[in-house]
Parts: structure tokens; sequence; C-alpha cells
């Protein structure tokens, strides 16, 4: 039997990953930097040029003009980045949505078909008086049944292996 190991982060994602640590992340230039570029006035005399500004604190012009437009149109609300917190926060579900999914399942299961989400999913949209008034999408559906032990363990097989050279064999399973 040929063991096989899971999916790991390519070099790419590893160098992306090194590269935002590196930087310190998306949003990471400090409230000092940004007031810096604020600012800054390169009418003065002696001034370096916007390219040599944003070449000696290590940012892009794009990001430089960017955070003066900010501080034009917000005032100080340029000295901190914006909330990456989306502007509407997730649904929430109660036990009915999760009662009426377990239930939708069962009765698939019961009568023969494909008991999985997108059965699920297509079962409850065609129900006129599902609860919440909104079917959750497919994987919401599976999260909310494998938080009360619904669900069947399926295989995950190695990742870019389309032959499934290194599948387990049949005594295995």
């Amino acid at each position: 039997m040929t063991s096989w190991t899971p999916c790991i982060a390519t070099s790419w994602t590893r160098s992306a990953m090194a590269l935002l640590e590196l930087w310190g992340g998306m949003n990471a230039l400090s409230p000092r930097i940004r007031a810096m570029i604020i600012n800054y006035d390169p009418t003065q005399p002696g001034a370096l040029s916007v390219s040599e500004f944003c070449m000696s604190i290590k940012i892009s012009r794009s990001v430089f003009y960017k955070i003066r437009s900010r501080a034009r149109d917000e005032s100080t609300a340029a000295l901190h980045p914006r909330s990456r917190a989306p502007k509407e926060p997730a649904r929430k579900y109660g036990p009915e949505v999760t009662n009426e999914l377990v239930r939708i399942r069962r009765q698939l299961r019961a009568d023969g078909w494909d008991y999985g989400p997108r059965s699920i999913h297509y079962e409850a949209a065609l129900q006129e008086g599902f609860p919440g008034r909104q079917v959750p999408s497919v994987p919401t559906i599976a999260r909310h049944l494998a938080s009360v032990g619904q669900v069947d363990v399926s295989i995950r097989w190695p990742c870019g292996n389309s032959t499934h050279s290194n599948t387990p064999s049949s005594a295995a399973l």
C-alpha cells in the first residue's frame, strides 16, 4: 500500500505568505507613516519628489495618492485603515432551520434519493414555508449538518492526483 500526504501550501503561497509577513499584511501602514504621507508637501524648497518620497518610505505612488485622497475626503480617518469586516454580518440561522434541514435529509434518505447538501438545498428551495424564509447556501447546509453530527465520512484524495494511483486498496478500506 502506498502512502500519500495531504495537500500542503505550494511554493507560491509560501512565498506570498512570507512577503505578507515581511510587509506586515495588507493594512501595514502605521498611523505615523500615514501622517507623514498626509503632511508631505512637495512644493517646499528642497523637498523630495513624490516618487523619491514614496521610495524612501517603501510604498507605491498609487498608495500615496489613495491615502492623500482619503485624507482630503475623510480628514483624520485616513490615519487608520478602513475596517475589512463585512458591511453586513453573516446570516445567523436558528435551530428551527437546522431541524428542518435534518428533516429534509431524513426524508430524502428514506425515499432513496441523494441526501447531500445540494439535494437538501434544492428540496428546501421548493418548499413554500421554509423557516426564516431564506434557504441557506449549500456550504452553510453542510456546516449545519456537521454541527449536529449528520454527515457521512468521505475519503479525500491527494491534490493534483487525477489518476488516483495512490488510492488505498480495497482491503485497507
